[in-house]
């Protein structure tokens, strides 16, 4: 998983370039930051996951425990990230294990100011700037679970078709946004004074 968050996820991808040849948009613009301050963990799901309930308990401790570690506050703080890895979720059950259980919970984790990806090879999700672009497929079933950033208001404003579901967006997104210290504007390499 390390590997396709290194070099798949962090890294520009040609379905995703607006037509300037400048512009070099990564797949995900929260991961590099993640992983260079070494606030990216993964974990393994080791207790048998035989249905999607199992799914929810095994992601339910790391729910508190994202907002526990250090750092707890400042910038850096906004940039940890836990992957919960399910190798033993086959392809054909992750749609309803990982897919299923996001629709279930991601409301309930997005009223605590967290936002809860979730990845596997079958993933039929596009992307948020390109309908024909699938970037939430992983080699293996996972999920992921992070403090909600400015950025995320990109995911949150999609209408969903539900206006009560649309209005529990809005206000987890300005809820988190209240709470949390000043976005980072820029790299935390950049904002550290260090030139790419």
């Amino acid at each position: 998983m390390l590997g396709w968050v290194r070099d798949f996820i962090t890294q520009p991808h040609p379905d995703l370039e607006s037509g300037n040849p400048e512009s070099k948009k990564v797949v995900c613009p929260f991961m590099p930051g993640s992983l260079e301050l070494g606030l990216t963990w993964f974990a393994l799901a080791s207790d048998p996951i035989r249905s999607p309930v199992d799914v929810i308990d095994a992601l339910a401790k790391y729910k508190d425990l994202i907002k526990s570690i250090p750092p707890t506050s400042g910038r850096e703080a906004r940039y940890k990230t836990i992957i919960v890895v399910f190798p033993m979720v086959s392809s054909e059950a992750a749609s309803e294990f990982i897919d299923g259980v996001h629709g279930k919970v991601a409301g309930e984790y997005r009223a605590d100011g967290l936002m809860l990806g979730e990845f596997h090879p079958g993933n039929g999700k596009c992307g948020a700037h390109n309908p024909a672009f699938f970037p939430l497929r992983s080699p293996v079933p996972a999920m992921a679970v992070r403090l909600m950033v400015a950025r995320d208001h990109v995911f949150l404003a999609k209408d969903s078709g539900d206006p009560l579901k649309d209005l529990e967006n809005a206000k987890a997104y300005g809820d988190a946004m209240n709470a949390m210290d000043p976005p980072p504007s820029q790299s935390p390499r950049a904002a550290r004074g260090h030139r790419p």
